[in-house]
């Protein structure tokens, strides 16, 4: 039963991946998904079981950008020896009972709690939790979820539910 779980999850993850590319900002800024408009993609999230990730941000509208440089300006202000040389972002619009399921991202990561509440697992960043080869199948063909996860994982993950206004980050490859 579990493999069937598994498989189908990373069939929906695939369908994710898919989606994402997809994704375009047409030439009037309007979101477009397939014939979907923005308005209907954001109701579709609302109504629960999705996540949309808007990536890299900061390139495509200087007011993130300068948001973010802003943010950053103000952590390293409050926090000595603190250093991140590129600043880039994402936004992740996602359904309350939305789950993103176990994996790794390979750049340093940051999470910004704007509206609802999130709960996040930071699973430790050595074996048998992320391997080496894992790491390179992320790196080489972007496949961040097709990583062997098994429950009692979660008995070593720090647990974090986050609130609207809370930020979160964690160690490379946790």
């Amino acid at each position: 039963m579990s493999d069937l779980v598994v498989k189908e999850q990373r069939k929906a993850d695939e369908a994710q991946r898919e989606l994402a590319k997809s994704i375009s900002l047409a030439n009037e800024r309007a979101l477009e998904i397939g014939k979907l408009r923005g308005h209907q993609v954001i109701e579709a999230i609302s109504r629960g079981g999705l996540w949309l990730n808007l990536r890299n941000v900061t390139a495509i509208d200087r007011r993130y950008r300068d948001m973010i440089e802003r943010m950053f300006g103000e952590i390293a202000a409050k926090v000595p020896g603190f250093d991140a040389p590129t600043h880039q972002a994402d936004i992740l619009i996602s359904s309350p009972d939305a789950q993103v399921y176990y994996h790794a991202d390979l750049p340093g990561q940051g999470l910004v709690q704007i509206a609802g509440r999130k709960r996040v697992y930071i699973y430790p960043n050595t074996q048998p939790f992320i391997r080496p080869e894992h790491l390179e199948n992320i790196a080489l063909f972007g496949v961040e979820v097709d990583i062997p996860y098994e429950p009692w994982y979660d008995w070593h993950a720090q647990v974090i539910d986050l609130e609207p206004g809370q930020m979160l980050s964690w160690p490379l490859n946790a």
